[in-house]
């Protein structure tokens, strides 16, 4: 609800791309054009765990008043690569969970465990969706700054989101020195600075 009032249509997306991928890796896993193997299986767990330790320390250093990890929650590129990661080892996690559910089936597992692998599938969607809807927004607040910057009236190659990058780079090599920022909270610009002729 929250990302749905700051970015409009957030959350049919995180929903479209959650369901996307979900569809992609089933008929990917049941092509056999992945294929779970060891050397994967232990990939997945380990880069999961390894995720899961990040979010349980940056969680302990909120809770003491630190601010936590700072480039898990940022807009920068660190923290959109981060969140591609992230998105990356939840949607493999799925392969793993369709391999676990079709074992159970072939190996006559009892009952029961069809539960354990729909619980397990159930928890890794719920996972993916998240992901899916941090990275969603960590990209629209960097093009909501620009948009903020244009309405402003500061002045921006009329190019697309990643190329108005590259260009006001560029415009930072050529014009070294020449910091105007645009007037907005520090907060709100997460302490960077347009540059700008």
């Amino acid at each position: 609800a929250i990302f749905e009032a700051q970015y409009p249509g957030i959350v049919i997306q995180a929903v479209g791309l959650t369901l996307g991928t979900l569809a992609s890796l089933l008929f990917l896993y049941k092509t056999g054009l992945v294929k779970p193997t060891e050397n994967f299986r232990l990939m997945v767990t380990s880069a999961t765990m390894g995720i899961g330790l990040l979010y349980l320390v940056s969680m302990i250093m909120n809770m003491f008043g630190s601010g936590g990890i700072g480039f898990i929650h940022s807009n920068g590129l660190f923290g959109i690569g981060f969140s591609l990661f992230v998105v990356a080892i939840a949607a493999l996690n799925l392969v793993l969970d369709f391999d676990f559910i079709e074992q159970g089936s072939e190996m006559g597992a009892p009952k029961y465990m069809e539960w354990f692998g729909a619980f397990s599938l159930m928890v890794t969607l719920i996972w993916l969706y998240l992901e899916m809807l941090r990275l969603l927004a960590k990209l629209r607040s960097r093009q909501w700054i620009l948009i903020r910057c244009c309405l402003a009236g500061y002045r921006f190659y009329p190019s697309p989101f990643f190329s108005t990058l590259a260009v006001l780079r560029r415009r930072r090599d050529r014009l070294r020195g020449r910091i105007v920022s645009i007037g907005l909270p520090d907060s709100f610009l997460c302490g960077r600075f347009f540059y700008v002729a």
